[in-house]
């Protein structure tokens, strides 16, 4: 894997999803729903804030939500938390979910963020690799994604577009 620095493009700036030009999978959410990205590029990796508007699964409204990541881009592991699940079969709702450990890794590639996640480091349970790029015109900012789990394989793109 190359350690490309990405200093010939920045991913830098705010980005709102098109539904229209995204595809989830068999996860697609309700028309109402919105997702925005706010990108922050250093030389030592990424920074997302992400905000949801109007989640729903299975026809479950959730709260609004957000919560920041940083990537270091250096291709070592490292531990991050997240937000945890809201809803889990057999359990139901739960207002406070804990947070959950993911081992992570990212690196350029090129002019790609390439990006590895790891629900409970050291494991497989699920993998998600995340490309993200933008587009040749650099309007839109796209990820890619590919979900492995232990039942499924699922494949994502997501196209956000620059909130002037």
């Amino acid at each position: 894997m190359s350690s490309a620095s990405g200093s010939s493009i920045d991913l830098s700036g705010t980005w709102r999803l098109n539904l229209a030009e995204s595809s989830f999978g068999g996860e697609q959410p309700e028309q109402d729903y919105e997702l925005t990205w706010r990108l922050e590029q250093s030389p030592g990796g990424i920074r997302i804030a992400e905000s949801a508007q109007n989640v729903s699964i299975v026809n479950i409204p959730l709260p609004n939500s957000s919560h920041t990541t940083e990537y270091n881009s250096d291709g070592r592991e490292s531990v991050i938390l997240r937000p945890g699940p809201n809803i889990l079969p057999g359990l139901g709702w739960r207002p406070q979910a804990p947070q959950v450990r993911f081992g992570v890794k990212a690196e350029w590639q090129g002019r790609t963020f390439w990006i590895e996640e790891r629900t409970f480091p050291d494991s497989s349970y699920s993998v998600t690799h995340r490309r993200i790029f933008l587009s040749n015109d650099g309007m839109r900012l796209i990820e890619l994604l590919h979900i492995t789990s232990l039942t499924d394989d699922t494949e994502q793109k997501l196209v956000f577009e620059r909130v002037p």
